[in-house]
């Protein structure tokens, strides 16, 4: 049997969110530097070695790389989407906001941004990106260092596949801040409604009572699929059972804080001119 969820703090002792200091904001634009850097690195190195084939051993083998990246660039945004669904399950659920380190700078702004979903589209560049991008950076520099052969179908694969979940990566909290806003750029609007990032309507269905669906961020496209298989229940049961991790609930659910514009939100959204709020969607 599951180990009974453990309560949070109150309301009044909950800490306040993580201040961006110079410091911190200058290690993000590190962050979104490296990591543009090294993608349009490896971007070229994929896209060189597919012309490698092409002259060495013929267009046969091009084409095959040509495909193997094609597979790899819709293979990487799933798994960004995949990516971005685990990490905000796990942060909305485990663990709590007094948890060192993880608590303040992680727990508490994902459990905030159910009392206070506006506060993300007050974000800049940076302070929205940042963090993402020196995540990313993890995968890219090992996969920049190893010298890997872009000739041969499995390791381009490997390469390029990492590379576009990496571009999902830093793109998930663009797209999520778009998801938030009443009027977004009509570039942004556009790809929305083509379901090719995350769409507003969609998104709004996690920040719906029960709040424990659609948890994925970047595009939205596993949400049905995952709450078919009910994969955040095996997430939830596996975390609890096999890495022995708390189930936190609120003793004041973040949506009903007073000031909360959660609800005022849901009210602004539902009045656009799109599909409404739909499970099956």
């Amino acid at each position: 049997m599951a180990n009974p969820p453990s309560p949070a703090p109150p309301p009044a002792s909950r800490p306040q969110p993580f201040k961006h200091t110079l410091g911190h904001t200058a290690f993000e634009l590190l962050g979104i530097t490296v990591a543009m850097t090294l993608t349009s690195l490896l971007l070229y190195r994929c896209v060189h070695g597919i012309g490698d084939a092409w002259e060495i051993d013929g267009t046969s083998a091009g084409n095959s790389l040509a495909l193997v990246l094609a597979g790899a660039v819709f293979s990487g945004y799933l798994l960004a989407d995949l990516g971005s669904g685990v990490v905000h399950f796990s942060f909305d659920r485990f663990f709590s906001i007094d948890t060192p380190v993880l608590g303040r700078h992680f727990v508490h702004p994902f459990r905030r941004h159910h009392s206070d979903p506006k506060d993300i589209t007050l974000h800049d560049f940076i302070e929205t990106n940042g963090n993402n991008c020196l995540a990313a950076c993890c995968v890219l520099i090992p996969l920049a260092l190893i010298p890997f052969d872009y000739t041969v179908g499995w390791q381009l694969f490997v390469v390029a596949i990492f590379v576009f979940a990496s571009i999902g990566t830093f793109a998930t909290n663009q797209f999520h801040k778009w998801a938030h806003m009443l009027h977004p750029p009509a570039l942004a609007v556009w790809l929305q409604q083509k379901h090719l990032i995350l769409p507003r309507d969609h998104h709004q269905i996690h920040h719906t009572h029960p709040y424990h669906t659609h948890y994925c961020i970047t595009t939205g496209w596993l949400n049905a699929f995952l709450l078919k298989i009910h994969f955040w229940r095996f997430l939830e049961i596996f975390g609890q059972r096999v890495l022995r991790l708390p189930i936190f609930t609120e003793e004041t659910p973040w949506e009903q804080l007073a000031g909360s514009t959660a609800f005022a939100e849901r009210e602004e959204m539902a009045s656009l001119s799109e599909p409404q709020f739909s499970e099956s969607r």
